[in-house]
Order: structure tokens, then C-alpha cells, then sequence
């Protein structure tokens, strides 16, 4: 039995030796999972796994998609220490350095979009994770084309204009707008906006325009049409640790912006001028020649 100094000498030895044993067994710490939001079809794609960990606390690092194990490490087993496992759109450069905390996935494709999730697991047995979301997309090759609906490349005021917009295929779909003259058209002149399916995952959208021309539509005799396309996909703002506790947050976010247009020369004359774009015109040549 301790008593007196002796006492509280035994008492302090315990807990400094309690202390040090809670080091030694103390948890593998997951410090960071980062995954690309988007990559595009056959690029390489870095998945980093960033954990510290005392001396042979770590028991194991698992790496999984959409809930599917792809790749295992156990630092005890001599035998195997890495596992990799088959799971379409799955391919890890071994060839690379820094596993088990860097994976490469090679030539990823449209089958590698999904969640991922990266778990570690001590030797106590204490269980760390973090989920990460990647899209894999395919942007269009060109711009939006134009195409007049009617085959008329000449018009005046009060004609009836319809023109048909079409996008390049792409992964997610294009979202597709009309401008005339830099300003954005509503879309109750909007008389089709559809996609198309082509091949098993890529996408073509159609939007078609129709809408009664004024003199506000032209610009020096012009009329300038844009269609513009947009390829937009939703992310997480930021990783989550259980996706089924805790929902992540979204967010849509413009990958790509590209814009095809249609120039048509207007049959504007004195004859077709309203008066107040005929009082407009005889101001500006008033002003070069400083009359006014």
C-alpha cells in the first residue's frame, strides 16, 4: 500500500503511464480526402487520402465508388499488403508513387462518375471516413450552329423570324439561349427546346426561336442572332463525412460557355424606317458633321 508522498508518487505514475498508453493506442487521424469534382472522358484522375497515424496504428486504408470496394491496404499483411479489385470505370496506375494515400485512375470514363469514399481504420479499430463526388463529362466540340428555319437570310420589320439552334453532343447536356443584338430573348418565343440521345451517354439540345421583328431588332441594317450554350453540372460545395447523416450541399456550376451566331442583312431603308429611327439617323449625321 502507498501512503503519504509515496502515494501520490504511485497515483501520478499511473496516469502519466495511463497518458502514454493512450498514445501509443491513440486513432488514425483523416486529415483530408480530395477528389476532382470533374475531369474530362480519358484523363487521369488523382485521388489523395491524407491521414497521420503513430507508429503501426494504421490497421487499414479502403477506397470505394458508389459503396464498392476497389482498393484495399493492410500495412500488417506481408503477404498482400495492396488488394485492388475490379469495379467498371476503375483502373489504378500502379506504375504511380504515393499509395496507399495517391491514387491514379487511369483513362477515366463515364462509368467513374459517382462517390467516393475513403476509409481508414486504426488498430483499436476506430474508423475514419470522408466522401467526395466526381463527374466525369465530355464538352462539345464546337460552337452551337444556326440554321434558318425557312431558308430566309433577308428580313424586315415585321417579318417573322425562326431559326433553329442545335449543340454539339456533350456529357451533361448543353443548356441552349437565344440573344438578338446582345440582348437575351424570353422564352415565350421559344418554339421547341428538347434533347436528343446520341449513342449511350453523350446528348444533342435543339431550341428553336420565333418572334416578330421591330426596329429595335436591328442595328445599322443588321440583324445578329446568338445562340448560346452552356455545359453545366452540379458539385458538392464541400466534402461530407457520412453523405446518409449529413446531406451535401449543391451547387451548378458553368464548365463551359460557347456561342454560335447568325448575321442576316435587313432590308432597312428610308422607305422601311419607323420616324423615330429616321429622326435617330439624321441626328448622327448632323453630329459628324457638326451641325449640331
Amino acid at each position: 500500500m502507498c501512503s503519504g508522498r509515496l502515494e501520490r508518487f504511485c497515483l501520478i505514475s499511473y496516469f502519466l503511464l495511463q497518458l502514454l498508453m493512450q498514445g501509443c493506442r491513440s486513432s488514425v487521424s483523416l486529415d483530408a480526402m480530395v477528389v476532382p469534382q470533374n475531369k474530362q472522358r480519358g484523363d487521369n484522375a488523382t485521388l489523395l487520402c491524407k491521414f497521420t497515424h503513430g507508429i503501426h496504428n494504421l490497421h487499414s486504408l479502403k477506397w470505394y465508388k458508389d459503396e464498392v470496394e476497389f482498393y484495399r491496404y493492410e500495412p500488417w499483411n506481408m503477404e498482400n499488403r495492396e488488394q485492388v479489385y475490379e469495379v467498371p470505370g476503375i483502373r489504378i496506375d500502379m506504375s504511380e508513387e504515393g499509395r496507399p494515400s495517391k491514387l491514379v485512375l487511369r483513362r477515366v470514363n463515364f462509368h467513374s462518375s459517382g462517390i467516393y469514399r475513403c476509409e481508414i481504420t486504426s488498430t483499436d479499430f476506430t474508423i475514419a471516413e470522408k466522401y467526395e463526388r466526381m463527374i466525369v463529362i465530355e464538352l462539345p466540340k464546337k460552337a452551337p450552329t444556326i440554321t434558318p428555319i425557312n431558308g430566309i437570310d433577308n428580313y424586315e420589320i415585321g417579318d417573322l423570324l425562326q431559326l433553329n439552334c442545335t449543340s454539339q453532343p456533350s456529357s451533361p447536356a448543353a443548356d441552349l439561349k437565344w440573344e438578338i443584338n446582345k440582348k437575351l430573348v424570353s422564352r415565350k418565343h421559344y418554339i421547341f427546346d428538347e434533347q436528343i440521345q446520341h449513342g449511350r451517354k453523350l446528348k444533342i439540345t435543339r431550341i428553336g426561336l420565333q418572334i416578330r421583328l421591330t426596329d429595335e431588332h436591328f442595328h445599322w441594317g443588321k440583324l445578329k442572332v446568338a445562340c448560346i450554350g452552356e455545359i453545366k453540372a452540379v458539385f458538392w460545395e464541400r466534402g461530407v463525412e457520412n453523405i446518409y447523416l449529413t446531406p451535401p450541399e449543391k451547387q451548378y456550376k458553368v464548365l463551359e460557355s460557347s456561342e454560335g451566331y447568325w448575321i442576316a442583312n435587313g432590308a432597312e431603308d428610308l422607305r422601311s424606317l419607323t420616324f423615330g429611327r429616321y429622326f435617330q439617323i439624321i441626328i448622327a449625321l448632323l453630329s459628324i458633321y457638326k451641325l449640331i
